[in-house]
């Protein structure tokens, strides 16, 4: 056996390429090394040189020899190999350490050994400056925290990879992007490999590769690490390397960090979006996430029904210094999707580090100008900065209904479908058909008025254009009911009546019932809710009695509005304990809101005469 031959390095499988350890990637579990030399076989004896070395300058070595025995592995060529694993909390201690790494053997059982083999050295702990030096790591936009739900119905037709666009991007370049999925507890990952040629279209743009669901099913509750490479199509040396990506490590188990906030179109409220607002592009703003660091990318996507679009930006210290990121939107993309429900979501990432946002959802179309609708005999109050029409009409005007027209404006076509809403105490009233020989105005109805009569409503109308099926909704117009300020009718004695062409009754005329009279009042309905009291002064020890005589469990009938009266009485009894030539009290309150309130036709005196 030679003993000059200089075996080779061992493997570290989870190294990535910046030749960092990703701890993340490692867990909980033992960090599996491989030794592989001509010739490896069962009975041979391996001596680790495992020369560790923490942030603090402490050794953590790994030197015990391993027996070659049946713990042999075979790679994927078939070659054999001997795992070595280096116990977890050891990897785990030299975190932003380094670690020199190398080994000898024997093939006698330890009477002779070869020379030491050619030296590993690996970081521990992933470096952010060490990514930097590479290209940025890919997104995948199904993610969140490096995490992907793999039963979940956003990727059951697979998933998204997304690259952003790199400085000396140029047509013809080759992209090969490695997805590398690992089973739960297997150290061999099953490798697939696409590929892309840059066309002119794609220069300065994300790049999009679609990932079948079969390589998403390989990972669940195992991992993926995805990376990808470019090779460039005309470099001016030509003996210019292929450039590598960080690498990305996607854990295939639902995520539980929550999502990131919405991001927001600048100077817009949400829902509807005009695109013929924006020529000059849609501005979009991403709320600042925490620990934004240079390099990080940023890739902002828009879904619509048939098709999406990716936009990206990468950070420089403006970025992070003063918190603003900030994209533009083709508004050609919006307005291909018109009519249509898009989402913008965005997510960002660097090596170690991806976090995704919920979703803002708006409907494009075009946002009509429309003006506030107008209040016939409405009074306009002054301004008050609010923007808001307001006004007030007396309850005498409003009658027999009030009447609102629609202004006649160019955002309206003839054919445009278009309603009235009156939004009260009672809820919205919708009137969808104008008067008769008008196009423009409309009336709300009598009934409607009642249970306003001392409030505020809104009115709107809604603008449904030809071949759209969304309202477009006017400004409002806030209108107050004032109450009537008087008319109310008076109530009168019925039986018996007064006896002195005044006020006063008479008790000897009083018999089993007295009974009092209230005539029509304005708005008067059937199903409206009455309350009728009545109090004097009792004969026997001068203190005050009072009855109800009607009360919210009797509404006005059928009949009473009809005949235009309500009829109310006390029994004789109550009449008979008052005291003679003292006055006696009778108050009516009729409610148009459903005993929310009540207005009072005031106080009837009456004198009690013998």
């Amino acid at each position: 056996m030679s003993t000059k031959i200089t075996p080779p390095v061992p493997l570290v499988p989870l190294l990535s390429r910046d030749n960092a350890l990703d701890l993340d990637s490692l867990g909980s579990d033992d960090l599996m090394t491989y030794i592989q030399y001509p010739g490896i076989a069962k009975g041979h004896l391996i001596a680790p040189q495992w020369r560790g070395r923490a942030r603090d300058g402490q050794a953590i070595d790994e030197t015990a020899n391993q027996d070659v025995d049946d713990r042999l592995e075979y790679d994927d060529n078939g070659d054999p190999w001997m795992p070595i694993p280096i116990v977890n909390s050891k990897v785990v201690a030299l975190d932003q350490g380094e670690v020199f790494y190398s080994y000898r053997y024997s093939e006698d059982g330890g009477n002779t050994f070869t020379d030491e083999s050619l030296r590993l050295f690996f970081y521990v702990g992933k470096r952010p400056w060490m990514s930097r030096l590479l290209l940025p790591v890919a997104h995948l936009k199904e993610s969140h925290d490096r995490c992907v739900d793999v039963n979940s119905d956003p990727v059951l037709d697979g998933a998204t990879l997304t690259t952003v666009p790199y400085q000396a991007m140029a047509e013809g370049d080759e992209l090969a992007f490695v997805w590398a999925g690992y089973r739960p507890g297997s150290p061999t990952p099953i490798v697939e490999t696409y590929y892309k040629t840059v066309s002119a279209e794609e220069v300065g743009h994300p790049l999009e590769w679609h990932l079948p669901y079969a390589r998403l099913q390989i990972i669940k509750n195992g991992y993926a690490l995805m990376s990808y490479s470019v090779t460039y199509a005309d470099p001016v040396d030509p003996a210019a390397p292929q450039t590598y990506s960080a690498e990305q490590r996607i854990a295939g188990v639902p995520p539980s960090e929550p999502l990131l906030p919405l991001l927001s179109v600048v100077g817009h409220a949400g829902g509807q979006i005009d695109p013929s607002l924006y020529p000059f592009g849609v501005p979009l703003r991403i709320p600042p996430y925490a620990d934004p660091q240079v390099g990080d990318t940023v890739v902002v996507y828009a879904d619509g029904e048939n098709s999406s679009i990716q936009l990206s930006m990468q950070l420089d210290i403006t970025n992070v210094e003063s918190a603003i990121l900030e994209l533009r939107l083709d508004a050609r993309w919006l307005q291909a999707h018109y009519g249509e429900e898009v989402s913008l979501s965005y997510q960002y990432a660097r090596a170690g580090a991806s976090l995704s946002s919920d979703a803002l959802v708006l409907t494009v179309r075009r946002q009509l100008r429309l003006l506030a609708p107008v209040v016939k005999d409405a009074q306009p109050y002054d301004d008050d900065g609010s923007g808001i029409r307001k006004g007030w009409i007396t309850a005498s005007n409003a009658q027999n209904g009030v009447l609102i027209d629609i202004p006649e404006q160019d955002e309206i076509a003839r054919g445009d479908r278009r309603w009235m809403v009156w939004s009260g105490h009672d809820g919205d009233h919708e009137v969808d058909r104008p008067i008769d020989g008008s196009d423009w105005r409309y009336k709300i109805v009598s009934g409607v008025i009642p249970a306003d009569l001392g409030k505020w409503v809104t009115i709107r109308y809604a603008v449904v254009p030809v071949g759209e099926s969304d309202p477009h909704w006017s400004p409002p117009f806030v209108l107050e009911i004032r109450n009537f300020e008087g008319g109310w009718p008076s109530l009168q004695a019925e039986s018996p009546k007064v006896s002195d062409g005044q006020n006063g009754i008479r008790l000897s005329q009083v018999g089993q019932f007295m009974v009092f009279k209230v005539s029509y009042w304005q708005f008067m309905d059937e199903g409206q809710l009455l309350k009728a009291h009545i109090s004097g002064i009792r004969d026997s020890d001068g203190e005050t009695v009072s009855r109800t005589m009607r009360d919210e469990s009797e509404p006005v009938t059928e009949d009473e509005f009809y005949d235009g009266q309500v009829l109310v009485k006390v029994s004789g009894d109550f009449i008979q304990q008052l005291r003679i030539g003292e006055q006696f009290d009778v108050t009516f309150e009729v409610s148009f809101d459903k005993g929310n309130s009540y207005k009072s036709f005031g106080v009837k005196a009456f004198k009690l005469l013998e």
